[in-house]
Order: structure tokens, then sequence, then C-alpha cells
């Protein structure tokens, strides 16, 4: 699943020239924590809800805000799991799509993701996500994957990020060809690591919605 599958070609965008009355009106109707801003139709980062909402004058223009996640973009080609990548590393909720000129053509949410995720039986393999917290110390990809394959399973793809809530951790993110992980889960806790997340479409405790907040909480927003 790419960027070109999933993307949002008709999310609001602000201009330059586009005064802050608007964009409070925008982010009320949307329910959004930020909107993109967009400058002769080039991608230039994203305006924060709370900026807008805290600023007094109505005639302000979004030329006048500090914009966030300038480089929070993709293209078209990007793999899903790349762009939850980028949006946790800009802690964002929300990535730009462009063209290789840097033209704007629209976003992908998050939210977007895990609901197609979730439920479009079409998506191929990789089925399940696993994330686990450690020291970087002991982070070793050879073991892990050794005990994932004795459950009878494959780490298709991995990355691994500094978790933020712990001094000198990190998490590791699998992507397992599994549906259901709860061997390898039990397997994992076996040998003392910590499994923070898990995203499947057999849920080991049965609840969608438990699921989805295991991702949250990973992406940290």
């Amino acid at each position: 699943m790419i960027a070109s599958e999933i993307i949002n070609r008709e999310f609001p965008h602000l201009l330059f020239s586009d005064k802050k009355a608007k964009g409070v009106r925008l982010i009320k109707k949307l329910n959004c924590l930020f909107l993109p801003v967009v400058k002769n139709g080039l991608f230039k980062g994203f305006v924060a809800n709370n900026d807008l909402i805290s600023e007094p004058n109505p005639e302000k223009t979004i030329s006048e805000f500090a914009l966030l996640g300038k480089d929070c973009k993709v293209s078209l080609e990007t793999h899903f799991l790349d762009i939850l990548k980028l949006a946790d590393d800009n802690k964002m909720n929300i990535v730009g799509v462009v063209s290789p000129k840097g033209n704007y053509i629209g976003v992908v949410t998050v939210q977007n993701i895990i609901n197609i995720y979730s439920h479009d039986n079409s998506i191929e393999i990789p089925r399940s996500v696993l994330i686990l917290s450690m020291n970087i110390i002991n982070y070793s990809l050879a073991e892990i994957c050794r005990y994932v394959e004795e459950s009878n399973a494959k780490v298709i793809s991995s990355f691994i990020i500094e978790d933020s809530e712990i001094q000198g951790a990190i998490k590791v993110v699998l992507v397992i060809n599994q549906n259901d992980l709860s061997r390898i889960v039990v397997t994992l806790e076996r040998f003392n690591y910590q499994v923070v997340g898990v995203y499947q479409k057999d849920p080991i405790d049965n609840t969608d919605s438990e699921r989805m907040a295991l991702l949250m909480k990973y992406i940290n927003i």
C-alpha cells in the first residue's frame, strides 16, 4: 500500500495569503490538529490548530505563522510504513504528498492508514506489526528474527526509532507475515522482550479499538 492508494486529494489547505479566521473555520469543521500550507503551488508545511486558535488577530495571514513539518512530505510511491515512520519522526498525524518538483498534491493521514489497513481485506501481506521496546545495547535483529521464525513466521521488514519515553531505549518495529501474533508475543516475552504494541488482523484481545490504540501509542500522536 503506497501513498497514491491512500492519498486524500480533497483535504483543504491554506495559502500564505489566507487569514487566520479561515484557518480556524477549517480547523473546527475538520476537527483536525494541522492544516497543510501551500505557496505558489508548493507544499510549505503545516500550521497547528493551537497556533491558529490562540492568535487574537483574525486578520493575521498564514505567512506570519510558524510552520511545522516542513519536511513531513512524501512522494506518491512512498510505502505506508515509511509514511508512518515519517509522521512519528515529525510528531505529526498527517503527511503531505508532493510531486517530484515539490508541488502539493494532497495528504495522507495516519488515521486513514489505520482504517484502511484494518478493514481492507484486499491488502496483501504484510498483515501484522509488532513493536518492541528495549535498550539499544540489547538490540539484535538476528536474534529477534530467530525467535519469530520459531513460530513459523518471517520478519518481512523492520526499522528502529528512538523511544522518546525512555532514555537510551529504542522501539523496534517488525512487520511480520502472520495475521495472529499471539504465539510470537508469548515467545518473545518468555525471552524478556518488552512488547509495547501489537497490530494485527486477528487481535489478541479481539477488540479493534484496542489494536488501534496500541498503534496510536507507538506513533505518539
